[in-house]
């Protein structure tokens, strides 16, 4: 029980602008399920890059967000195509 409550403290005090500021991120704070994670890339540049392009990429709750999309691009950012 109060690790639920942990949580939704936690959630209440996350926005969308404070979340892209970190290298994981709590989806719920978008409206989704799920964490993402940049800290597979190492170059900086190319993260921030990564997590600008994916701010401005997130369907509007209620959509549908395939896994495979994720990885299709996280493959193509990384391997620089």
């Amino acid at each position: 029980m109060l690790h639920g409550l942990a949580r939704h403290a936690r959630q209440a005090l996350l926005t969308p602008e404070s979340e892209i500021l970190g290298d994981v991120w709590d989806l719920t704070v978008f409206g989704h399920s799920g964490t993402v994670s940049f800290t597979g890339i190492t170059q900086p540049w190319l993260r921030e890059a990564g997590k600008r392009w994916a701010a401005d990429d997130l369907p509007p709750p209620g959509a549908v967000w395939s896994a495979d999309h994720g990885r299709t691009v996280g493959c193509g950012i990384t391997s620089g195509r």
